[in-house]
């Protein structure tokens, strides 16, 4: 789901399968349309009267991934407004306003006129039914005059303050009709907002234990907050590797760590961690065709019916040495040069993988959790590493082409099973061009 500029909240919506890994699905235009863009995926676009639209999905709906948000933008009194319109139902045009999404107002006195409720997370909560939406203070509360003139002269170094709005949502009586939402649930809490995401521990309905990283100067810790408690709290979860308690460097907190319920006869709650480093960053590398980088994943995992104080265990991860090899004298193209440390604004194929988002599904016919990573330079080949017992392969044979206008990719991975290694920072290594 993607804003279409920022003059209005138009918002382009495309629903596709996650085996089909895209790195380019928005057509280049301002536009939203399948025949102009002559795309193959399911392309809607609606006003959502928000910026920052999330997917749900409705149980017993006709089409049951809709889109949503929170908007105070429908009332003249900026009262907050629940906006739901299906991610894949085409526009019909002879239907009025049914390019826009509707909206439904909450007569909740805490959320009406506004409350001084903004700074909506941004983070998709995939839950059955239930819409998890938080949201931060934008109003300054204090009773010291002197407190309030030194916060509007030199701001806030954190907003602590927000709610979690809990918000139960039904079917659609008709296609083209609102969906019923019912504010379930208005929690008040007192957390620092470098917590910000909260990611959700489960899919479990009514389940409100949240995950969230706090990174030091060398560190990074898992934190847990149960939202169902009355004063919600920030408590500790352990990580444990090899049987001993971990501490992770702090560079794993530098790409969002993704939470992953799985749906087995036992399901597992996981933590996908990542993190990248340019082999040439500080200039080692002097090969006008080649560009490398090393990029490590790590996974920990516990039931998910476990007590809120289990430990998360280490149960796979690998380090791999990425290295991209291309044509000489094209260096005006990003992907035909390698990283300067000099000009770091400069992309490179490198540069763009280390950038590159972390996306986990079932992408490969064995149908286990693969993780796959986007790369720009070879759009149709993204890296897909398969598990493989404790640690990932990666694709057998090189990506790109070899010949004319060369560009190739080729990966080694090996196992990362050692706490000194992943609880100091990353240490590039430029191996010999893999072979295969």
């Amino acid at each position: 789901m993607s804003r279409n500029n920022p003059q209005n909240t138009i918002t382009c919506i495309v629903l596709a399968d996650a085996a089909r890994l895209l790195t380019n699905t928005l057509p280049k235009l301002d536009l939203c349309s399948t025949v102009d863009a002559k795309s193959s995926l399911t392309m809607v676009e609606i006003d959502m009267f928000a910026t920052s639209p999330l997917p749900m999905e409705i149980p017993g709906a006709l089409d049951p991934i809709y889109a949503t948000a929170i908007s105070p933008q429908v009332t003249g009194d900026s009262d907050l407004s629940f906006c739901a319109r299906s991610a894949s139902r085409d526009v019909d045009r002879l239907e009025k306003d049914d390019d826009q999404s509707k909206c439904t107002t909450f007569s909740d006195e805490r959320v009406k006129k506004g409350a001084a409720l903004g700074a909506f997370q941004d983070f998709a909560v995939v839950r059955p039914g239930q819409q998890l939406i938080f949201a931060r203070d934008v109003e300054q509360r204090t009773d010291s005059a002197l407190t309030a003139i030194r916060q509007r002269v030199f701001g806030d170094a954190y907003s602590p303050r927000g709610a979690l709005l809990v918000i139960d949502v039904k079917p659609p009586l008709a296609a083209t009709d609102a969906v019923r939402a019912e504010l379930k649930k208005f929690v008040r809490f007192d957390i620092d907002d470098r917590f910000d995401p909260m990611m959700p521990i489960t899919r479990k309905v009514d389940d409100l234990r949240f995950l969230s990283l706090e990174a030091s100067q060398s560190s990074v810790y898992l934190r847990m907050i149960d939202f169902a408690k009355d004063n919600p709290a920030v408590g500790n979860v352990r990580l444990t590797m090899g049987g001993a308690d971990l501490d992770l460097d702090r560079s794993w907190a530098e790409r969002p760590m993704l939470v992953l319920e799985t749906r087995d006869a036992q399901p597992k709650t996981k933590l996908m961690f990542s993190r990248a480093k340019l082999a040439n960053e500080k200039g080692e590398i002097s090969s006008a065709t080649t560009d490398a980088l090393t990029l490590q994943a790590l996974v920990f995992e516990r039931d998910v019916a476990a007590a809120s104080d289990a430990p998360f265990v280490k149960s796979a991860g690998a380090t791999c040495e990425i290295v991209y090899d291309f044509a000489p004298n094209r260096t005006e193209w990003e992907c035909y040069r390698p990283f300067d440390p000099t000009r770091s604004m400069r992309s490179s194929p490198a540069a763009r993988m280390r950038a590159s988002q972390m996306l986990v599904g079932r992408f490969s016919p064995s149908g286990r959790h693969a993780i796959a990573f986007p790369d720009f330079c070879l759009k149709s080949e993204p890296i897909i590493l398969e598990p493989e017992g404790d640690t990932f392969a990666p694709p057998l044979k090189p990506a790109g082409w070899p010949d004319g206008e060369r560009l190739q990719r080729k990966i080694k991975c090996a196992p990362l099973d050692a706490a000194t290694i992943v609880s100091r920072p990353i240490a590039s290594k430029v191996p010999d061009k893999p072979a295969g």
